[in-house]
């Protein structure tokens, strides 16, 4: 699990060790951490920054205090891992996604009362974005499919139009036509973990199997895009997302037991300041 503070240079990670952490950016070090009873799998900031959503191994998710990591709720309606969650840009609603390939929605201001379950999806939930408005989820599940819902009657949408119509507020799935660019002409659908998109930059960062980190012009329409690939992890990336302010990225990796840190520099700007261009910075042998 691994979530950025919306107004901080501050994040949050959950881990199989069943700790919850606070990390500052600017100092490098770890603010503060609780030990829960389950393995976490996904977490997430609501849009203040004051609470965080941690989705578990058992199918329930908490809810805690940022300030003191302290409890406010906790809840289980499901019996398979909670995969991933997030709140909606609004601040009302929690999506809670689980291995069951349910999308769970709960109203914040009412201590989190369920509000309805998007059905449809054929596989464990993998990822999950809100529209700018509140008004729509997409999720990404283990059979390689991207599903869209629409929060007032929690029902799929499959027309091109509406589809089309959808800004969305985040956008970390790794499936849709903006991201097709992410996955080779060979590639599995399960080798690219995570990404995150940066808007104002125009880029998307992804996380792999085989330890890289990845930088794609955002959309990428056709696949086998060209990327900057990053290179610091042992073992697979877990977990990637920009920072607050965008200058940054954060990554997470599994077997490493590791938090990276990376600035994001413009385009043709500031090789030199990277500790080993040669291997940390490195054009794509794709060939488009």
């Amino acid at each position: 699990g691994l979530a950025i503070h919306p107004k901080k240079p501050i994040f949050v990670t959950g881990s199989d060790d069943q700790t919850i952490r606070l990390w500052s950016m600017t100092n490098f070090e770890m603010l503060s951490k609780a030990a829960l009873t389950q393995q976490i799998r996904a977490c997430a900031f609501d849009p203040e920054g004051q609470q965080i959503a941690v989705g578990l191994t058992d199918g329930s998710f908490m809810v805690l205090r940022a300030r003191d990591l302290s409890e406010l709720i906790n809840i289980k309606d499901r019996k398979e891992v909670c995969h991933e969650l997030k709140f909606s840009p609004c601040g009302k609603f929690l999506a809670v996604g689980s291995n069951d390939g349910f999308v769970d929605v709960y109203a914040v201001d009412q201590r989190y009362k369920k509000l309805g379950t998007c059905t449809g999806s054929s596989s464990f939930i993998t990822h999950l974005d809100w529209s700018q408005g509140s008004k729509h989820i997409q999720v990404n599940n283990g059979k390689g499919e991207r599903l869209v819902f629409r929060l007032q009657n929690f029902k799929q949408v499959t027309g091109e139009e509406e589809l089309t119509s959808i800004h969305w507020a985040t956008f970390t799935s790794v499936l849709g036509p903006e991201v097709n660019g992410i996955w080779g002409k060979y590639t599995d659908t399960n080798d690219v973990n995570a990404a995150d998109a940066n808007f104002e930059a125009g880029v998307v960062v992804t996380g792999d199997d085989f330890g890289m980190v990845k930088l794609y012009k955002f959309p990428s329409l056709k696949k086998g895009a060209k990327f900057r690939k990053y290179v610091g992890h042992s073992a697979h990336v877990t977990n990637v997302r920009f920072s607050n302010d965008k200058f940054r990225v954060i990554s997470t990796g599994g077997a490493d037991h590791a938090i990276f840190q990376w600035k994001l520099l413009s385009h043709g700007v500031g090789d030199d300041d990277l500790p080993d261009h040669h291997t940390a910075y490195i054009d794509s042998d794709s060939e488009e």
